[in-house]
């Protein structure tokens, strides 16, 4: 990074890079955006890296964003500031804000991703997330995470069940479901995906490799299988 320096014969890696953008935006600097998703462990595979986004204070004129750090001004008072979290040393910003400010950085198809981990590993809720968003009325792509955000409170907690819900269970010929039933069997509390309370029919969505093509409506995008 500009005016930051490393040991040489050090073998470069993602912290260390996190870290010069850091020492690049000065004091009370955090990691924004998609570098902030990363470092929490929620950015897809297929998003770049590069460059570093960190967040400063409003009032800190330096430094300038440059191709290796993009800089973003947004901290403006004390309130703000005691939002940004520590995690592997690094000082990032909480996880409602790196989701939503990450939302028009990530490929369409891989929006959802980030938010539903998020919400199912519990470092987050919906209702957090949607007062986060609250703050950004001109987001881009602002309708469609809105969109994710009630399927979320849906119950729905994986990508299978998001497409499910919105392509699948939610025709108008189809009674409504409910997500995330907690349900006591066998002295063990296990949680059914989408129950159709009146027919007594629980649907299980699970999967893990998908292929996705436009759909041209909704946040689902595409198919899995």
């Amino acid at each position: 990074m500009p005016q930051t320096y490393a040991v040489g014969g050090v073998e470069e890696s993602d912290f260390g890079l996190h870290a010069s953008a850091v020492a690049y935006g000065g004091p009370q600097s955090a990691l924004s955006h998609t570098t902030a998703l990363d470092v929490y462990g929620l950015l897809p595979t297929s998003s770049t890296r590069s460059p570093r986004h960190i967040t400063i204070p409003r009032t800190n004129r330096r430094p300038r964003g440059n191709e290796l750090v993009a800089v973003h001004r947004k901290f403006c008072d004390n309130d703000e500031l005691q939002r940004v979290r520590v995690r592997d040393g690094l000082p990032v910003v909480c996880v409602e804000q790196a989701l939503v400010e990450a939302w028009p950085l990530v490929d369409p198809l891989d929006r959802p991703a980030p938010a539903v981990v998020a919400v199912r590993e519990r470092q987050t809720t919906p209702q957090r997330v949607r007062q986060e968003l609250a703050s950004f009325p001109n987001l881009t792509g602002r309708a469609e995470l809105v969109r994710l955000i009630e399927l979320m409170d849906a119950g729905c907690r994986s990508w299978l069940e998001v497409f499910g819900v919105e392509a699948v269970l939610e025709h108008p010929s189809l009674p409504p479901t409910r997500g995330q039933v907690p349900v006591e069997i066998g002295g063990r509390m296990v949680y059914l995906d989408r129950l159709f309370d009146e027919e007594m029919v629980n649907v299980e969505l699970d999967g893990h490799s998908f292929t996705r093509r436009s759909t041209g409506s909704g946040i689902c995008d595409g198919t899995r299988r």
